[in-house]
């Protein structure tokens, strides 16, 4: 703001205090509303740089019943009227905020809920890595591996990142299963010590494998390089894991698991760069690879398999999947997958290109250089948003190439609806509340969290800057709007810290939801590990 702005409103906020009575109450909602005014007429500049929080502060207010219309510009009357009765109504305090702070306020009312927890419990310690440069505990799976209705917790993930990737130490995976009441490491139980070594996991998929009716593991072979290391499959056979090696690469991501050919077994697609893309078919042996008849696919980063046209055919969803020879905007590409049983071989079949990245809008123009690569769509989930025959999508991207480099995190959930019209993005109408300046989410939990029947959404990341605000919950109310619940409603169950903590929620006894975060330390230089977790509850007061 320019320092003639800021006088003309010292001068004039200092003027209207002189001639009021501020006992009384009338008055005080008159010079909120002046204040609030007087803020949103900032200059054109500042106007340019704060577009998406516009749009977010026009959202909610709509979503609170004020009427603040299409985005007619900070300025604009309709918005200023709308604060202005949202600032009346409430009594809150909107004077002398940035319009940050103002979406900041506006959060806290647009959600009723707030999140409870029981009594916390912690676990033992356990360690993923034996080395000093391996400090993230990346990433939570809850899963219900033997099918007794309780989540079992699989850690694993982005192990070699922070390491140099010419010299990769091992890491492990870690299992926790319920025990009563407790969470308790049962990894020995499913894994023996010598197969838990691993170097490198860039995703983790679940399905059955190979027909015995039992949930099976793959995990995707990554170092976000050229050095290559082993993606792997663990069988369930009897309770207990045997693992096989299966392919080597270094840049695969994503994966995603469907059933491509209708036989009832669960194949994979994994994502990645560099021809280190694949597709395992499931057979009544385990996963057979399919080799690609062509290398023109551009790669990827997510992937999701879903029946997106609304018939029976499984289609796959590639994410950050432009190439250097397409626009960014069209970054989320719909295929078909076209088998060549006899000689084992695939080919993609572009059937569409998807709404554009959120980051590749015109709202975060500032964030970015004229020609840069905005988005990076990470991953990508098969989800149903209406009840309808068509499979819907949602993708979580993060920002790249910040133009400020100011090192804030940026990341975004995207909601796309398949209709029999089409693709569409409905996510400025049916997310509430999200927080942007945040780290993207590789792992989200889309389930029902607070027990009225609809799928809600949990989203969590690391944050090593001493905030806890990449953690969130959006709740589906009863017209499907998904909601965010806030930082600040998690805070008590999700403290702020520097040691790059994540969460996640899993069914636990009773048919509750256990709301579980890392709680990550040093000893003797070496990272350890331990899980806090508690009862996951809602207060909608």
């Amino acid at each position: 703001m320019r320092w003639g702005d800021y006088l003309t409103k010292t001068v004039l906020f200092v003027y209207i205090r002189g001639r009021v009575n501020l006992r009384e109450n009338y008055m005080k909602k008159s010079l909120i509303a002046a204040w609030v005014a007087l803020t949103l007429l900032a200059t054109p500049a500042q106007a340019q740089q704060e577009k998406y929080l516009i749009r977010e502060l026009q959202k909610m207010l709509n979503y609170l019943g004020y009427e603040a219309g299409e985005a007619d510009g900070i300025s604009g009357s309709q918005t200023r009227s709308a604060l202005d009765r949202a600032a009346t109504s409430t009594g809150t305090n909107f004077s002398g905020k940035t319009l940050k702070k103002i979406n900041a306020e506006l959060r806290k009312l647009v959600s009723t809920a707030r999140m409870t927890s029981g009594r916390p419990k912690v676990t033992d310690e356990f360690a993923l890595s034996q080395s000093k440069q391996h400090w993230f505990n990346r990433y939570l799976y809850p899963i219900d591996l033997d099918g007794d209705n309780l989540d079992e917790l699989i850690i694993a993930g982005f192990e070699s990142q922070g390491q140099k990737h010419s010299d990769i130490s091992a890491s492990r995976i870690a299992i926790f299963a319920w025990r009563g009441f407790q969470l308790v490491e049962v990894t020995s139980d499913w894994l023996n010590e010598v197969e838990n070594v691993f170097f490198g996991v860039g995703d983790i998929a679940t399905g059955d494998f190979n027909g015995d009716g039992t949930v099976d593991i793959f995990l995707s072979a990554y170092t976000d390089s050229d050095k290559k290391v082993d993606a792997y499959v663990l069988y369930n056979v009897g309770g207990r894991f045997e693992r096989q090696r299966i392919d080597r690469a270094g840049w695969q991501h994503g994966a995603a698991v469907g059933d491509l050919n209708a036989d009832g077994i669960s194949d994979v697609f994994a994502a990645g760069y560099h021809g280190s893309y694949a597709l395992y078919l499931g057979t009544l042996d385990g996963l057979q690879k399919y080799k690609f008849s062509s290398q023109r696919y551009f790669g990827g980063s997510g992937a999701a398999f879903g029946k997106f046209l609304g018939t029976s055919e499984v289609l796959l969803l590639l994410t950050d999947n432009a190439g250097r020879n397409r626009s960014p905007r069209l970054d989320s590409n719909l295929y078909r997958v076209i088998l060549d049983k006899k000689r084992k071989t695939a080919k993609l079949e572009l059937i569409a290109h998807l709404p554009h990245p959120e980051f590749e809008g015109r709202e975060w123009d500032h964030f970015f250089s004229a020609s840069s690569r905005r988005s990076h769509e990470i991953r990508a989930r098969a989800i149903d948003l209406n009840g309808d025959r068509f499979e819907d999508l949602m993708i979580v991207s993060t920002g790249v190439y910040s133009k400020t480099r100011t090192g804030l995190h940026l990341s975004a959930i995207q909601l796309i609806e398949s209709t029999s019209s089409g693709f569409e993005n409905v996510t400025h109408k049916r997310v509430i509340g999200h927080n942007y300046i945040a780290g993207p989410p590789y792992s989200p939990v889309l389930r029902d969290l607070d027990g009225d029947g609809d799928m809600d959404i949990f989203i969590s990341e690391q944050d090593s800057h001493g905030f806890a605000d990449s953690t969130d919950v959006f709740l589906q109310d009863e017209n499907g709007m998904f909601v965010s619940i806030g930082s600040d409603a998690l805070l008590s169950v999700m403290p702020a810290s520097a040691h790059a903590d994540i969460a996640t929620a899993m069914r636990g006894p009773n048919g509750k939801m256990y709301f579980v975060r890392t709680q990550t330390k040093r000893k003797l230089g070496l990272p350890t590990h331990s899980l806090v977790y508690a009862v996951m509850a809602f207060d909608k007061g």
